[in-house]
Parts: structure tokens; C-alpha cells; sequence
């Protein structure tokens, strides 16, 4: 799995209560390598030597030393300005969903893939408990939130709402889409319908532009090889 955040840890001679923060992340429930832990040492003088250790390879993480410079510059190391274009791309890439873009109050959290790190099945009475608990006893959901590969000649992206086509059968729709610098390539995030949405189909995508061949693939994102 590709990386989707970072925690950055600013600390001044807080040695214990550093490495007992670093021990709670690690027990995390959401996938280890799916986020790295970036500790900033702002000219402290406690040796950190042995966290390594104590983590014993639990956590994906790094140490950067600085001199003293405050908390604000600790927190901000290795930082740089993003607009709101670059963050759309990184989080598509990322194949997260936004919402207000790919998910709204009708979507279902299976739906939308952020089951697995949005969704308690052990935790007590909460609203939407029970139609959650229902869906994962008695069946799946009738789309989900897939990753799509576009066609590298597209003259424009699609739009939110744009239709896919499996045959002459409506199975979906867009709800992001980007030209990825990163994966040299034109990508998109869309709903698809349960039967044809398995990693690999091939579906049609139909714009005001005409039609192109797109591919479902494994979020997030990877270059081809």
C-alpha cells in the first residue's frame, strides 16, 4: 500500500512521553503501511537513541534533529505551500473520497471505502449502528468507490456525473477526475455497481466528448510497470 499521511511530531526533551505516543500509533488498527510518523527533534538534549528499539520495527517512522527553533518550525519541517489543486491530486492519487465530491449524506461508508478506518463494529450504540451491522451480516452494498484508468487521449477529463457503460448497460458514474504528474496518466474516482466492479473490467466512458475505454483498478494509485 502506498503512503496516504504523515504524522509529524514535534518534541523538546520529552523523551518518555514521546515514546509512549510512538507505542499508541503503532497500535493502530489502520494499516502500518499506509502512514509514517515523522519526529522532530527541536534541539533537545534527551538521548532518543533507544526508540528504535522499543518500537521494534511496529511503526514506519523517522527522526529529523534541528536546532532549537520552536514548535511551529519543528511541526513545519520538510513542509511546502499546496494549493488546492495539489491537494486534490495527491488525495485522488490516494484514492481518498471527499465529501461534498464523492460521497454526500446518501452515500453508505462501505460504499465509499473508508470502511476500514471509519468504521467501528465493536464500539457501543452509535447512529447508523444498525443499518451498518445489517449491511455487513446480510449482504454488500449495490456500488462502491472504485479507482479508474482513463484513456491517455482524452481531450478533456470528465465531469462529475459522467456515465460508465458495461455494454449498453449503465453500471456508474464519475465523481473525480485528474491528470496525475505523478502517474503520468489521466485518473478518476467513480461508483460502480456490485457485478461490475471487479479490479480489471473494462467499462465505457461516455461524455459530452464521446465515448473512451477505461479500466477499473486497485486504489491508490500505482504507476504501471
Amino acid at each position: 500500500m502506498s503512503l496516504v499521511f504523515s504524522v509529524v511530531i514535534p518534541s523538546f526533551n520529552r523523551r518518555d512521553a514521546l515514546r509512549a505516543c510512538l507505542q499508541a500509533l503503532s497500535r493502530q488498527e489502520y494499516p502500518r503501511d499506509a502512514f509514517e510518523v515523522v519526529v522532530v527533534d527541536d534541539g533537545g538534549s534527551d538521548s532518543l537513541a533507544d526508540l528504535d528499539k522499543s518500537l521494534d520495527g511496529q511503526l514506519l517512522w523517522q527522526l529529523h534533529r534541528q536546532p532549537r527553533l520552536g514548535p511551529a518550525a519543528a511541526r513545519n519541517l520538510g513542509g511546502r505551500l499546496c494549493g488546492w489543486q495539489a491537494f486534490e491530486i495527491a488525495r485522488i492519487e490516494a484514492g481518498i473520497p471527499r465529501f461534498g465530491a464523492d460521497m454526500d449524506e446518501t452515500n453508505l461508508p462501505p460504499e465509499t471505502g473508508i470502511e476500514a478506518r471509519a468504521i467501528s463494529y465493536t464500539k457501543g450504540c452509535y447512529i447508523g449502528q444498525e443499518v451498518i451491522a445489517r449491511i455487513r451480516t446480510y449482504g454488500q452494498v449495490a456500488k462502491a468507490l472504485r479507482g479508474l484508468r482513463l484513456a491517455d487521449n482524452l481531450k478533456d477529463l470528465p465531469h462529475r456525473g459522467d456515465k460508465l457503460y458495461l455494454g449498453d448497460k449503465e453500471i456508474g458514474y464519475v465523481t473525480s477526475a485528474i491528470a496525475s504528474p505523478t502517474l503520468k496518466s489521466n485518473i478518476a474516482l467513480a461508483y460502480v455497481r456490485r457485478g461490475a466492479n471487479q479490479i480489471g473490467t473494462g467499462l465505457t466512458l461516455r461524455t459530452t466528448a464521446g465515448g473512451s475505454s477505461v479500466k477499473i483498478v486497485q486504489l491508490p494509485f500505482k504507476a504501471l510497470e
